[in-house]
């Protein structure tokens, strides 16, 4: 099997050019082939990663800079299991592909003991236990590293999920609900309107953002704006 590439450069303008219009975008594992995306492109956020420190295919991220950080698009596996004997990172990365996993959503494979990991992306991440199985192997997630949540009051002059989101993730209002109109804002697995509104205990998953649980409506000022508890796992 031959692997398809894609120019790197090109790759990262294309990327830079969609992230201007507001959007969290991202590559497939390509190759970077000695190209070195800077850290920001004037208004345009860029983040490399590859599950492993000296990963050859990544996953190239771009994003509005307004928007502080965004969640790793990459998974790690490790894989073990009978299916394994004979394999190695090159040819188990070979067989996923075979088996049905998108070839641009699935990265570097390394050995580590009798297990191999595997670094995957998208899709791919949700699938790969599934394929793992029919080829007589488990596939185990590895932890995400541990994200730090953050408490803080907010004052807000509504409990509508666009305004409290906005404030929490600390991005406009504009861009959080373009975000919410393309079904990017979901709680308890629905996808929300900018007029629902949230309550206590409520969690509001946003992708590329993180997570806003909140946790207390705590009153109101004087000026009638409510005050509100919220915990942000980015």
């Amino acid at each position: 099997m031959t692997e398809k590439s894609k120019d790197p450069a090109e790759e990262l303008r294309r990327l830079t050019r969609l992230a201007l219009g507001g959007r969290v975008v991202q590559s497939e594992f390509i190759r970077l082939e000695g190209v070195h995306p800077a850290v920001q492109e004037g208004d345009v956020r860029v983040r490399v990663s590859g599950g492993f420190s000296d990963a050859e295919r990544v996953v190239i991220q771009a994003y509005p800079a307004a928007i502080p950080s965004v969640d790793d698009p990459v998974v790690l596996y490790r894989v073990s299991g009978t299916g394994l004997a004979g394999h190695d990172e090159v040819s188990l990365r070979a067989a996923l592909v075979s088996a049905g996993l998108p070839e641009g959503q699935v990265g570097d494979v390394q050995e580590e003991g009798a297990e191999l990991r595997v670094a995957v992306t998208g899709s791919a991440a949700r699938r790969l236990p599934e394929v793992a199985e029919r080829l007589q192997l488990s596939a185990q997630r590895e932890p995400a590293k541990t994200a730090q949540a953050k408490q803080r009051q907010v004052t807000v002059p509504s409990l509508r999920v666009d305004v409290v989101g906005a404030r929490g993730f600390g991005v406009s209002r504009t861009y959080f609900q373009a975000g919410i109109e393309h079904r990017h804002v979901f709680r308890d697995g629905v996808a929300l309107k900018g007029r629902d509104e949230l309550a206590a205990g409520d969690l509001v998953v946003a992708q590329g953002l993180g997570q806003l649980r909140v946790c207390e409506v705590q009153g109101t000022t004087r000026r009638g704006n409510y005050k509100v508890l919220i915990e942000v796992v980015r």
